[in-house]
């Protein structure tokens, strides 16, 4: 067990080989920008053009529930979606099968009309799809991680997926 906060933070750092002092100033850098959400190019205007075409659109996040929702209002994803979905304010996590029926229960749609995106192949493409629903991984690096066929490397790919 971690004796602090702190302690637990910097290990998220020391596990790539780096020492604890320059793990501890990379945790300072962490901690200042935490609540900035960075967004690739393609994000808002396809979200934008989605929700102008009628799609509901949701996030499902396992981060912490006050910087998560910071991120997504000061991003401008907000404005697009129609819940936002917060793995600890749901009691469960992704990958958790429960937590994706939580999800599904509350936006009341068929599973087979459900279309999760997300860029890990473990705790989005196969847990999704374990609970019923379609996936697509977004692999903006365009390099195959897996041998999995549902693959975009820009959100803006995601047309060829949707029903």
């Amino acid at each position: 067990l971690f004796r602090s906060v702190d302690e637990y933070r910097i290990m998220r750092f020391l596990h790539h080989g780096i020492d604890r002092e320059t793990a501890a100033k990379y945790n300072d850098i962490y901690m200042r920008n935490v609540h900035t959400a960075i967004l690739f190019n393609d994000v808002l205007p396809t979200l934008k053009d989605l929700n102008s075409r009628g799609y509901r659109l949701y996030v499902f996040s396992n981060g912490p529930p006050i910087t998560q929702r910071i991120k997504i209002e000061q991003s401008g994803i907000a404005a697009y979606v129609d819940e936002i979905f917060i793995s600890a304010e749901l009691g469960e996590g992704k990958p958790s099968k429960a937590a994706y029926d939580a999800v599904i229960k509350r936006i009341n749609a068929p599973t087979e009309e459900i279309l999760m995106v997300g860029d890990s192949y473990e705790n989005d493409c196969v847990a999704a799809e374990n609970a019923g629903l379609h996936a697509v991984q977004i692999n903006r690096r365009n390099k195959p991680i897996i041998n999995y066929q549902n693959q975009i490397s820009s959100l803006s790919e995601i047309y060829t997926f949707l029903i």
